[in-house]
């Protein structure tokens, strides 16, 4: 099939024209469509970024708020874990300790003040040596080590009396050491430190003090033997 176009060439030329410019046209509102398009796209993508953010931000909030919590919970049971392990020696020391405070009350010397008083437990190792009889397998074998408990009372005191200081603290000493029934669960006590301070640490102008410290040793209760992996094989009362 053939065919021949009859307008005139000007009119052919005016006809290109409006269809390129249509072309144009169309293809121009396309991009500004996609453009706009893709700004509300963005837009709404970041809308929702930063509604994420948001709840993001607030359960690392909440999130926040309970690691708070648990630590103080877990400085709470440490506390708790203290006062235990000072209830239970308490306990097993089988040491009236109401009644020893009260008789240091009534034991202080005069010009003696009492600062505080402190509790410590020491707990060493000795090795076991075998029997001079012992087998040479048996002195070869693992050693054991036997598990030492002490006890110790420390008492903090203070006296202004600097010149008669050294015979105070001999008579507060004394007197615990003669009274019975303050002394009766005690090995020994003695005298462990002293210093000249000031009465009150901070204020420069406060009157010259001696601070002391008496240590009183407990008599042990037991003695515990223990291999070297730590397991108990006997204790006695």
């Amino acid at each position: 099939m053939i065919t021949i176009n009859l307008l005139p060439k000007a009119r052919r030329k005016v006809t290109s024209n409006l269809l390129f410019n249509l072309v144009v046209v169309c293809v121009t509102l396309a991009l500004v469509v996609l453009s706009v398009g893709a700004a509300v796209g963005v837009q709404v993508v970041a809308v929702g970024l930063g509604a994420q953010l948001h709840n993001i931000e607030e359960q690392l909030e909440a999130r926040a708020e309970v690691i708070e919590l648990v630590t103080r919970l877990e400085e709470y049971k440490k506390i708790l874990d203290q006062k235990e392990q000072v209830i239970n020696a308490l306990v097993r020391g089988r040491v009236e300790w109401g009644r020893k405070l009260w008789d240091i009350a009534h034991l202080v010397p005069p010009r003696v003040w009492l600062e505080r008083l402190r509790l410590e437990t020491v707990i060493t190792q000795e090795k076991i040596r075998p029997p001079e009889d012992a087998s040479p397998r048996a002195r070869a074998a693992t050693p054991r080590f036997r598990e030492i408990r002490n006890d110790y009372l420390h008492i903090y005191a203070v006296t202004h009396d600097l010149e008669r200081k050294s015979s105070i603290i001999g008579d507060f000493i004394d007197r615990l050491r003669s009274d019975e029934s303050f002394f009766e669960g005690f090995e020994t006590v003695d005298f462990q430190e002293g210093e000249e301070q000031a009465w009150l640490i901070r204020d420069k102008e406060s009157p010259p003090v001696w601070r002391f410290r008496l240590t009183l040793k407990l008599t042990p209760k037991g003695r515990t033997e223990t291999s070297p992996g730590g397991a108990t094989d006997g204790e006695s009362a």
